[in-house]
C-alpha cells in the first residue's frame, strides 16, 4: 500500500480513545483501592447488563421484550440464536471471566496503540482500561487522537483524489464494488490468472475477483483474512492493485499487476 498503509490503518484504530474516558484525579497516583473501586463497579454493571446471556430462558425473555413482534420467537429459532450469541460473547468462559478477558485485551490494545510518551504518564494501565484517567493523561490522549484523525483523513483524501483523477472518465467495476469486511475464502492462481473468492458482507454483489494475466509483486498470504482496504493504480495499460487485510490483529498485504480485473 502506498497511502492506506499498515501504519495508516493502525493510526485509524485510535482516533477516539479519549471519548469514553472519565477524568478522575485519583488516577494521578497508583492506588489499589481506586482500581478495585472502579473494577468492581464496572464489573457489576457488566454482569447485570449481560445477564441475559447466562441462560436460554433469560435470553428468550430479553429478545421478546426488546424485539417484540418483529422477531421469530419460536424455540427452534431462538435456541439457535442463543447458542450463536453465547459463543460470540462467552466462547466457553463465564460472564465474569469474559469481563476480565475483555479488560486484558483492552490493556494490551492500549499498550500497542498509545505512544510511550503517554504510557509513561499512566500510573495504572488497569485503571485506564476501565476508562478513568487524570486530566493530564486525558489531554495527552485527546491531542494524540485528534492528531491521528487529521493524519488519517489527509492521507485518505490524498489517495482518493488520485483515484478520482485516474478513473473519473474510465471507471472500472472493481472500484465501485464494496468488499470491505469480506472474508477471503480462497486465493487461486490458475495459469496466468489470480482469483480471489470472498464471502458476502451484505453490500458486495460479486464474490469472485479475477486478475487477468497477473503477476504478484508482494504476497503475505491474505487467504482466511478480512478485506479492509484497497488501492488501484493505472500504469500505462496495466492495473496495479494493493489489498490490505486483517486476521486476528495481523495485517497482511497483496500487491499484483494485471491486464484486467473481472468480477463475477
Amino acid at each position: 500500500m502506498r497511502y492506506l498503509t499498515k501504519q495508516w490503518y493502525n493510526k485509524m484504530q485510535c482516533p477516539s480513545f479519549h471519548r469514553s474516558l472519565l477524568i478522575d484525579e485519583r488516577a494521578n497516583e497508583f492506588s489499589e483501592n481506586f482500581y478495585n473501586e472502579v473494577y468492581n463497579k464496572q464489573k457489576k454493571e457488566y454482569l447485570k447488563e449481560k445477564d441475559f446471556i447466562t441462560s436460554y430462558e433469560k435470553y428468550k425473555k430479553y429478545i421478546i421484550e426488546n424485539e417484540g413482534e418483529i422477531a421469530d420467537h419460536s424455540d427452534e429459532t431462538l435456541k439457535v440464536r442463543y447458542e450463536q450469541c453465547k459463543k460470540i460473547f462467552l466462547d466457553g468462559l463465564t460472564l465474569s471471566e469474559t469481563f476480565d478477558s475483555i479488560q486484558s485485551w483492552i490493556i494490551n490494545d492500549l499498550k500497542t496503540k498509545l505512544p510511550s510518551t503517554i504510557l509513561e504518564q499512566v500510573k495504572d494501565i488497569r485503571v485506564l482500561a476501565l476508562d478513568y484517567a487524570s486530566s493530564d493523561v486525558y489531554n495527552m490522549i485527546k491531542e494524540y487522537c485528534e492528531e491521528n484523525q487529521r493524519y488519517v483523513s489527509k492521507i485518505a483524501n490524498d489517495y482518493y483524489e488520485i483515484e478520482r483523477e485516474q478513473f473519473n472518465n474510465n471507471s472500472i467495476d472493481f472500484i465501485s464494488e464494496y468488499f470491505h469486511d469480506c472474508y477471503i475464502l480462497y486465493c487461486d492462481q490458475n495459469k496466468n490468472d489470480l482469483t480471489i473468492t470472498v464471502d458476502n458482507n451484505g453490500y458486495n454483489t460479486k464474490t469472485n475477483i479475477i486478475f487477468k494475466n497477473c503477476s504478484i509483486l508482494l504476497d503475505e498470504d491474505i487467504k482466511h483474512s478480512y478485506w479492509i482496504y484497497r488501492e488501484v493504480y493505472k500504469i500505462d495499460d496495466i492495473y496495479e492493485v494493493h489489498i490490505l487485510t486483517e486476521n486476528e490483529n495481523e495485517l497482511r498485504e497483496l500487491i499484483v499487476r494485471c491486464d484486467d480485473i473481472v468480477l463475477k
